[in-house]
C-alpha cells in the first residue's frame, strides 16, 4: 500500500453544501453524504495515526517487563493498570496496521 497523502488535511464546506477533506491542491474525499463530523474525523486521521504511533513507541520504552506480563512486583501481584495499558497498546497496534493496509 502506498503512503497516504501528506497533511495537513482540512475539512471544507463546498459552495453546494457538501463537505470535502482536502490538502494543498489535493482532494482527499468529497461527498454529498459526508457530514461535517465525518469530514473533521477524516481530516484528523494523519494526526491521529501519528499520535498512536508515538503512544505505542512510548509504551514500548516504558517498563516493558511489567506491561508484557502484567506483573509489577516480586510477589507476582498483577497491576490492573498494566493489564489495561497492554490491551490499549494492542488495540493501537491493530489500528495502525489497519491504517497502513497491513490488516
Amino acid at each position: 500500500m502506498s503512503a497516504h497523502t501528506p497533511g495537513p488535511w482540512m475539512p471544507t464546506l463546498c459552495d453546494d453544501g457538501a463537505w470535502m477533506v482536502n490538502t494543498d491542491g489535493d482532494i482527499i474525499v468529497v461527498g454529498d453524504n459526508l457530514s461535517e463530523a465525518d469530514a473533521r474525523l477524516i481530516a484528523a486521521a494523519p494526526d491521529l495515526l501519528e499520535a498512536l504511533k508515538m503512544m505505542v513507541e512510548l509504551y514500548n520504552h516504558a517498563n516493558v517487563n511489567a506491561f508484557s506480563n502484567g506483573v509489577t512486583d516480586p510477589t507476582g501481584s498483577i497491576d490492573e493498570g498494566d493489564v489495561i495499558a497492554s490491551r490499549i497498546a494492542s488495540d493501537a497496534r491493530s489500528a495502525i496496521a489497519k491504517a497502513e493496509g497491513r490488516q
